[in-house]
């Protein structure tokens, strides 16, 4: 059964050319795409998600990005297997597949038994298991940095030598905790600015 949220949604027959396409192609991979119909009340944030980051980043259009798209697809199947997001996995699963991942390594990669990826791939599954948001001790360590760049001369991450950086389950946690106890004392004093 799709989601029910109790936010707006916007029917596809009210939606744009563009949004009517992205709604037609989750809801054909998906079986649903209340996520689209949620984020269609504003348009322009997730236009910059699919237009800017997927297209930039994700897909390397622009031909500036070293890390090969397969792994990113490890990558981020591994952190939504750990996340349980069900949008994220209903079209992980299927790009795994398209990159060239058996059913067995989408169905393990949550927990890979031994040999059922490559040393590569398990040192990106590493990194995704270092930076998930459960793991809020995750560093990366020279150890996994050894090996990361052992596949990559000159791996491109976004903290690298940081053990506290953007890509630790601490960092976003601590970040969590700053905002929200920000958020508390603001609150407490009747201010509306937002941090």
């Amino acid at each position: 059964m799709p989601p029910q949220p109790l936010l707006a949604r916007v029917d596809p027959s009210d939606m744009s050319e563009f949004w009517k396409k992205m709604w037609t192609a989750m809801n054909d991979v998906a079986g649903e795409a209340v996520v689209l119909e949620v984020m269609a009340n504003h348009p322009a944030v997730h236009e910059f998600y699919v237009k800017q980051f997927y297209n930039k980043f994700f897909h390397n259009k622009d031909g500036d990005m070293s890390v090969e798209i397969r792994l990113k697809e490890l990558l981020r199947l591994r952190l939504a297997v750990e996340h349980g997001c069900h949008v994220c996995n209903s079209s992980n699963f299927i790009t795994a597949r398209a990159h060239g991942f058996t059913d067995e390594q989408v169905r393990g990669v949550g927990d890979p038994t031994p040999g059922l990826f490559d040393e590569r791939e398990m040192a990106i599954i590493d990194f995704a298991s270092m930076m998930t948001l459960h793991n809020v001790q995750g560093q990366l360590t020279p150890e996994l940095y050894a090996r990361l760049r052992e596949y990559s001369p000159r791996p491109r991450f976004p903290c690298p030598p940081c053990s506290d950086g953007p890509t630790t389950g601490r960092y976003w946690a601590r970040r969590s905790t700053l905002w929200t106890t920000s958020r508390a004392s603001s609150c407490a004093r009747g201010a509306t600015r937002s941090n």
